[in-house]
């Protein structure tokens, strides 16, 4: 499936895509559940590479680099678990 812009016979707009994306047994993949752990997810996790690298060259070590690298991540996974998991058992049906 292609989710671009670009014209053609397969072509779709995002929105169509995540809304016709289905797992096996036909549930959504794409719920507000889901769509708010993701959220929490990208507000947490260490993405930027380059203050990865600053904080290595400036702190002269892999020290603090490799343990921001780990908090961050393992503080947005737990948070985006937890927000699953609540989110799943107060609301069943958007999980």
């Amino acid at each position: 499936m292609v989710i671009s812009g670009k014209s053609g016979d397969d072509a779709k707009p995002l929105a169509e895509a995540i809304a016709a994306d289905r797992r096996a047994d036909g549930t959504r993949v794409w719920t507000p559940v889901v769509a708010a752990s993701l959220l929490v997810w990208f507000v947490l996790a260490m993405q930027c590479v380059s203050t990865t690298a600053v904080v290595r060259r400036e702190t002269g070590g892999w020290g603090f680099a490799l343990l921001q690298i780990v908090y961050m991540n393992g503080l947005a996974w737990i948070s985006s678990f937890a927000v699953y998991q609540i989110g799943s058992h107060f609301w069943p049906g958007a999980a």
